[in-house]
């Protein structure tokens, strides 16, 4: 019930969620980091596709155990919202 309560049960049970947050993030990544998104696009990569396991599993991979825990602390305290926020700045750090 803990996860029901910050996810929205469609963004695990039908993936619906999850393709929702895709197009938000490239709108996020669009407004906040515009040589970002022009970049993946001259290179022809889908921004959404190259976040899809981050959002999916909620930053639950691909980053070190104590990183991950730090994050799902803050998005059990502060929501949902922060796998946005990480996510970010993940990508920030590789912004050109």
């Amino acid at each position: 019930m803990l996860v029901e309560s910050i996810v929205p049960l469609d963004f695990y049970s039908n993936i619906v969620g999850a393709l929702i947050d895709q197009q938000v993030l490239q709108h996020i990544v669009k407004e906040r980091m515009p040589e970002l998104a022009e970049h993946f696009e001259s290179i022809q990569i889908d921004l959404g596709v190259l976040a899809v396991n981050y959002i999916i599993c909620l930053l639950g991979t691909g980053l070190q155990q104590e990183v991950t825990d730090r994050i799902w602390d803050l998005m059990f305290l502060k929501g949902h919202k922060m796998i946005f926020r990480f996510i970010l700045a993940i990508f920030k750090l590789i912004e050109p």
